[in-house]
C-alpha cells in the first residue's frame, strides 16, 4: 500500500476514534519515509491527544523541519508547547502560523487564549475579535472574548459577549455564570444573582455558580443564604476546597469560630496551595485573638500567590498587633503592596479638575464601614459641620450593607453613592467623572479596603484618615492626617505619605444619642478596684498581659474585667485565662464577658470598671472614647508609632495628661497610685464626660474648622503645582 493510501486510511481511523489503528498506519508510513511531514504532524497530534506532550513536540517539530510553510503544523506545535508550560514559545508558534495564513481562525483563537493566560489582555481581545471575524459562529471564542473583557474591566463589552453567547446557546451554564460575574462588577447584584441561579437551574452541579451566588449573598449581608450556597456546593462535591474555605468565612461571621476553623483547615488539607484558604484562615485567627498565627497564614498565602493585595493588607494589619513589628517593618511591607498595585495599572491618569484655589470643592470619602461600625462614631458630627456649599461632601460606600446609621450619615452629606461590588476601574471612572477634588480613604489596610481604587489616583489630592493608624505605603496617597501626639515631627520617615497635622486631635468622637448616665466608681460599693478592657483580644499581647498582671499583683484584691466578642468561643476563654495564669494571676481575679446585646447594654458595662487599661502596641480608639464618655479614666502607655499613640492623643486632648505613662514601670506605679484614692477616682469619674465633651476630641465644630482649613490648604498646594506644570503662554 502506498504512503498516500496508508495516510488516508490512518486519517479515517484517527477521525473515528480508532487511535491505535491510526498510530499503526502513521508509523508504517514513517518506517518508509521518516521525514514524511503529514505523518509526523498527525502522529504528533495523536500524541498530543493522548497527553504525551513532549512526544508531540518532537514529532511536530520534525514535520516543520520537512515543510515549514504549513500553518497547521505551527498551530499544533503551539498547542503542545502551551501545555508543557512553554507559553512564550507557544505564542511564537501561533504567530508563525498566522504569518503563514492570516485568515486562520483556530490560530488566532489559540494565540488569544495564551495571551490571556499571560495577562496580555489587550492582545487576547484583538485575536479573539479576529477569530470571530473569520468564524462568526465560534461560540467558544465568543465566551473567551467575554472573559477577556472581564479581565480588562470592560464590563459592558463582557456583558454584550455573554448575552450574544446565551442568545445562541440559551442552555450554556458557564455563559450565564460569567454573565453574572460581569453584572456583579457593575453593582447590579440582583441581575447577577438571577444569572447565577439560571446557571444552576441548567446545571445543578455547576459549582462555580453556587460559589458566586454565595459570595454575592454574603456581600449583601445575607449570611444564612450564603451559607446555604456553600453547603449545597459541598453536598455535590464534598472535597471542594473553595467551598470549605468560603463556608469557613461565613461561619466566622456568624460567630461559630470552631466550625469556621474546621472548614478552613479542611480546605487547606484538600488544597495545600489554595492561597485564599490560607488568607481566610488568617482572618479567622485574628478574630480569635491570635495575630502571630495569622501572620504565618498570610505569609504562606503570599508565598503561594505573590500578587495578592488582600493578603498583603491582612499581613500588614496583623503585624500591627505584634510587639516586635517596627515602623520600618510596616513601611517596607506597605511599599510592597504599592508596587503590586502600581504594576496593575502603571499609567498615570490626568485630572480634569479646574485648578482654582478658591472655588467650591468636592470632597469624597470612601469606606466599607458607613453603617453601625466604629468608623461611623467619628464621622457623623464631623460631616454635619464640614458639609457646606463651599465644601460639599460625597460619600462612596463600598459595602452593599446599609442600616440605620447609614440613613443618619446620608443626611449629613451632599451626595451618597453606592459603588459596592463595582470593578475598581468603574469606581475610579465615576469619581473622576464627578470631579471629586480631594478623596479621603477611611480604610487603609483594613478589611474590604479600597487601596486598589486609590492606587488609580481618581482624584487630584488623596488622603488617608481615621480607619488605619499607619502608612498605606501608596505613592498615590498624598497625605495622612495626624496630630501632634500620634504623628510627631520625628516620625516623618515612617510614612510614604506626607504627614498633615491637625492642631490638636486627628479625630472627633460623635457621642451616642442614648441617655445613659455615668455612675459612682464601683470600688465604692465593691470594696476593690476593677480594671477593665473592652478591646479586641488580638490587642492583648504577651507584654500587655505581663504588665496588667503586674498591676493586679501591685493593687491588692483588684480584679480585671475583659469584654470581647471572641469570648463567646470557649477555647478563647480557656486560652486567655491560661495566659493570665502563666503570668501569676488566678482565674478568680479575671472576669470574662461576651459581647453585649445592643449599644446601651454595651455602654452600661463600663459602669462595672473603675479604671480602663489601654492595650499596646495597638492602642484602643473607639473603646477609649466610649470609656471616657462613660466617665471611666483610661491608663495608657506612650507608644513609638501612630497605632500605639491614639490613647495618648485622646487623653491629652481631654486634659488627662497624668494618665499617660512613659514606661511600663510608670504604668504599673500610676495604676497603684490612682487606685489608692477611691474618693479622688470617684470625683474624677463624675467630671470626665464633661472634659471629653468640651475637648477638641469631641468638639465637632472646632474639628470641622481645622479639617476645612487643612483641605483648603492641600487644594491650594495642588493648584500651585499645576500652575508650575503648565506650559507658558504663546
Amino acid at each position: 500500500m502506498s504512503s498516500t493510501d496508508l495516510l488516508q486510511a490512518a486519517v479515517q481511523r484517527h477521525q473515528s476514534g480508532q487511535y491505535q489503528e491510526a498510530e499503526k498506519r502513521y508509523r508504517q508510513i514513517l518506517a518508509k519515509e521518516p521525514n514524511h511531514p503529514d505523518a509526523n504532524h498527525l502522529l504528533g497530534l495523536l500524541a498530543y491527544q493522548g497527553r504525551h506532550f513532549n512526544d508531540a513536540i518532537d514529532l511536530i517539530s520534525k514535520a516543520i523541519a520537512s515543510d515549514g510553510m504549513q500553518a497547521m503544523y505551527h498551530n499544533s506545535l503551539g498547542l503542545a508547547l502551551k501545555d508543557t508550560g512553554q507559553a512564550e514559545a507557544g505564542v511564537a508558534a501561533f504567530l508563525r502560523a498566522i504569518s503563514l495564513n492570516p485568515n486562520y481562525p483556530e490560530a488566532h483563537n489559540n494565540l488569544a487564549l495564551v495571551c490571556l493566560s499571560l495577562g496580555q489582555t489587550t492582545k487576547a481581545i484583538e485575536h479573539f475579535q479576529r477569530t470571530l471575524e473569520l468564524a462568526p459562529g465560534n461560540l467558544d471564542a465568543q465566551g473567551n472574548l467575554g472573559n477577556a473583557f472581564l479581565n480588562s474591566g470592560n464590563l459592558d463589552a463582557a456583558i454584550d459577549c455573554f448575552q450574544v453567547l446565551i442568545a445562541a446557546q440559551p442552555h450554556h451554564p458557564q455563559a450565564h455564570c460569567h454573565l453574572g460575574v460581569a453584572l456583579q462588577g457593575t453593582g447590579n447584584f440582583e441581575a447577577a444573582m438571577a444569572a447565577y441561579r439560571q446557571a444552576i437551574n441548567i446545571d445543578p452541579s455547576h459549582l462555580e455558580a453556587h460559589i458566586n451566588l454565595g459570595l454575592a449573598l454574603q456581600n449583601l449581608g445575607d449570611i444564612e443564604g450564603a451559607e446555604g450556597c456553600f453547603r449545597e456546593a459541598l453536598a455535590r462535591a464534598p472535597e471542594f476546597a473553595e467551598a470549605h474555605s468560603n463556608l469557613g468565612v461565613v461561619l466566622q461571621q456568624k460567630g461559630l469560630a470552631g466550625d469556621a476553623l474546621g472548614h478552613l483547615q479542611k480546605a487547606i488539607e484538600l488544597a495545600p496551595e489554595h492561597a485564599k484558604a490560607h488568607a481566610n484562615l488568617g482572618t479567622v485567627l485574628i478574630e480569635l485573638g491570635d495575630p502571630a498565627a495569622a501572620v504565618d497564614c498570610f505569609t504562606r498565602a503570599l508565598d503561594l500567590q505573590p500578587r495578592f493585595p488582600t493578603a498583603h493588607s491582612n499581613l500588614l494589619l496583623a503585624r500591627l498587633y505584634l510587639s516586635d513589628t517596627t515602623p520600618a517593618d510596616s513601611l517596607r511591607l506597605a511599599r510592597q503592596t504599592n508596587h503590586q498595585l502600581q504594576a496593575a495599572d502603571p499609567t498615570p491618569h490626568p485630572h480634569p479638575n479646574r485648578p482654582d484655589p478658591d472655588r467650591p470643592l468636592k470632597i469624597g470619602f470612601v469606606s466599607a464601614d458607613l453603617r453601625h461600625h466604629a468608623v461611623s462614631s467619628f464621622l457623623e458630627s464631623v460631616w454635619s459641620h464640614l458639609n457646606a456649599p463651599e465644601m460639599q461632601i460625597f460619600a462612596y460606600t463600598t459595602s452593599a450593607i446599609e442600616d440605620g446609621m447609614s440613613d443618619r450619615l446620608k443626611k449629613t452629606v451632599t451626595g451618597w453613592r453606592s459603588i459596592a461590588g463595582w470593578a475598581v476601574a468603574r469606581q475610579a471612572a465615576l469619581i473622576s467623572e464627578e470631579q471629586i477634588d480631594i478623596l479621603v480613604d477611611l480604610g487603609g489596610h483594613t478589611a474590604h479596603n479600597s487601596l486598589p481604587l486609590f492606587a488609580l489616583k481618581p482624584a487630584p489630592v488623596q488622603i488617608s484618615w481615621l480607619g488605619y493608624s499607619a502608612t498605606t505605603g501608596l505613592d498615590a496617597m498624598d497625605y495622612i492626617l495626624g496630630d501632634p501626639w500620634v504623628t510627631p515631627d520625628a516620625d516623618a520617615d515612617q510614612y510614604a505619605e506626607e504627614i498633615w497635622r491637625l492642631p490638636d486631635s486627628y479625630l472627633c468622637y460623635t457621642p451616642p444619642d442614648i441617655a445613659i448616665e455615668t455612675t459612682d466608681t464601683p470600688a465604692l460599693h465593691k470594696g476593690h478596684i476593677t480594671f477593665g478592657s473592652f478591646n479586641n483580644l488580638s490587642k492583648l499581647t504577651d507584654t500587655t498581659i505581663s504588665c496588667w498582671a503586674a498591676i493586679l499583683k501591685n493593687v491588692a484584691d483588684s480584679r480585671l474585667l475583659v469584654k470581647a466578642k471572641q469570648l463567646n468561643f470557649p477555647a478563647c476563654r480557656t486560652q486567655l485565662l491560661a495566659r493570665f495564669e502563666a503570668a501569676g494571676i488566678s482565674h478568680d481575679r479575671v472576669q470574662l464577658v461576651e459581647r453585649s446585646a445592643g449599644v446601651e447594654a454595651h455602654l452600661a458595662s463600663y459602669n462595672q470598671m473603675d479604671i480602663a487599661l489601654d492595650t499596646f502596641p495597638y492602642a484602643g480608639t473607639t473603646t477609649t472614647a466610649e470609656a471616657l464618655w462613660m466617665g471611666v479614666p483610661v491608663l495608657a502607655l506612650k507608644g513609638d508609632r501612630f497605632v500605639a499613640r491614639v490613647g495618648e492623643s485622646l487623653l491629652r486632648n481631654c486634659g488627662l495628661d497624668d494618665w499617660v505613662a512613659l514606661s511600663s514601670d510608670e504604668l504599673i506605679e500610676k495604676a497603684a497610685r490612682f487606685s489608692d484614692d477611691v474618693d479622688a477616682l470617684n470625683s474624677l469619674r463624675h467630671g470626665i464626660r464633661h472634659k471629653f465633651r468640651v475637648s477638641p476630641a469631641c468638639d465637632a465644630a472646632r474639628f470641622a474648622g481645622h479639617m476645612h482649613a487643612a483641605l483648603r490648604h492641600m487644594w491650594r498646594i495642588w493648584c500651585k503645582e499645576q500652575a508650575h506644570l503648565s506650559p507658558p503662554d504663546g
